[in-house]
């Protein structure tokens, strides 16, 4: 019987085992054996035929509701060099693979189209394309599968710290996950109605400094207490920190800043909120005007959360069409992403997706210009234009901050309104 091969790369996402148990099903029912790969493309690196597992129906069938991968997953590069990838190939032939299927963000996606073109194509794939960060470039604005679970997840924990925040007057700095974007963060704030949100794509240069990003959050507090209130949330998106130079925040923080096999920093574990937070907390004793401060990561807690509905349908329709697209005769055997356009099946060839500068899988980012984007800063408490050419407003943040008028425009003008 021939074989269609699954695997899951990256972090986890809302989904992953609906994705699974669809494409199990459907391999089934048209005559395929399934084959489970454990850990991504790790033990194939390795040239190590013995970590694989035939996915039956008894065994898939109720694993849709379930959070995480029961195939685990890694974050192992199969396109790191030339003789990783020879390896890789030369697994899948041994294992009598030539239909893959593989789950993940923008790096599963580079390596499933570096595997293709090394194997000239004797290796088919469908990849089914997984991140709770949102950033992949899907026709119509489709969210990635798992989104919408982390943002759902993420605005109840974020009122819920809200209320606490209400509770005890202090202020909570929140970064949620996004490597190179700010759609998770802006979709948790947006929806949790946090105080503000900073996303990586407001800043037009390409690199900032802490402070730039602090006298944001500064304004954001002072504007807050002209309102009578203590208390806030800020949410800041994780791929602030792409934009920073690491060199200089590892001098001035004495750190070391880890790196993941694709050469991305570990964001998870540069501690982004700890660092905010510090220099706020320096910021307002300066003025003799201590802050109670609570600083947080979220991520983790919304990766391996059970899919809500959405991403259930959602993934459902992406494994079984995964399957139909590896079976079905396509050009040269043709590789793809799967996604959905108009609700229909779509394979977008890795071509399509590739940026032509980076030659990595396209970024999609926060339009800032968007309606979406709009409505979201509306609602944030901000220092704005509007605010410092009023001069009775200029008087109280001035009062608040002990800053002088030309002090207040020239440290709250930049990067204050979009």
């Amino acid at each position: 019987m021939e074989k269609i091969g699954i695997l899951v790369g990256g972090g986890p996402a809302p989904g992953i085992n609906s994705v699974i148990a669809a494409a199990a099903i459907e391999a089934i029912n048209s005559g395929f054996q399934p084959i489970g790969i454990k850990n991504g493309y790790e033990f194939l690196v390795k040239k190590d035929i013995n970590h694989t597992v035939n996915l039956e129906i008894e065994s898939v069938a109720k694993i849709y509701k379930l959070g995480g991968s029961i195939l685990n997953t890694s974050r192992t590069n199969p396109a790191k060099s030339s003789s990783d990838l020879i390896n890789t190939i030369s697994t899948l032939h041994k294992l009598n693979i030539n239909k893959l299927i593989t789950i993940g963000g923008d790096d599963t996606a580079f390596g499933a189209s570096e595997i293709a073109k090394y194997s000239k194509n004797s290796i088919k794939i469908a990849h089914i394309p997984k991140t709770i960060d949102n950033d992949l470039p899907l026709p119509g604005n489709m969210p990635t599968f798992g989104y919408e679970t982390a943002r759902h997840v993420g605005c109840e924990i974020v009122s819920n710290i809200k209320e606490d925040s209400r509770s005890t007057n202090r202020w909570y700095f929140i970064v949620a996950m996004g490597r190179h974007t700010g759609h998770l963060a802006l979709g948790i704030g947006k929806s949790s109605a946090a105080t503000i949100t900073i996303i990586p794509e407001e800043f037009e240069d390409n690199q900032i400094t802490i402070s730039h990003v602090c006298d944001i959050i500064e304004g954001s507090i002072i504007k807050r207490q002209m309102l009578g209130r203590p208390d806030g949330t800020a949410i800041i998106a994780e791929g602030i920190a792409e934009k920073l130079n690491m060199e200089q925040l590892e001098k001035d923080q004495q750190i070391k800043v880890p790196r993941d096999e694709y050469g991305n920093v570990k964001l998870a574990d540069l501690p982004l909120s700890r660092i905010i937070r510090n220099e706020v907390e320096k910021r307002f004793q300066k003025i003799d005007k201590p802050m109670d401060i609570v600083d947080l990561t979220l991520g983790y807690e919304l990766r391996s959360a059970p899919p809500i509905p959405f991403d259930i349908d959602y993934t459902r329709t992406l494994g079984h069409g995964a399957v139909k697209f590896l079976i079905s005769s396509s050009k040269n055997n043709q590789s793809g992403l799967i996604c959905l356009e108009n609700g229909q099946v779509k394979c977008l060839s890795f071509e399509e997706i590739r940026d032509k500068n980076t030659n990595k899988t396209s970024v999609r980012k926060v339009d800032i210009n968007s309606l979406y984007y709009d409505v979201a800063r509306r609602y944030m408490t901000r220092i704005e234009n509007d605010d410092l050419k009023n001069k009775k407003k200029l008087k109280e943040i001035s009062k608040i901050s002990k800053l002088s008028l030309n002090e207040i425009k020239q440290k709250f003008t930049k990067n204050n309104e979009k």
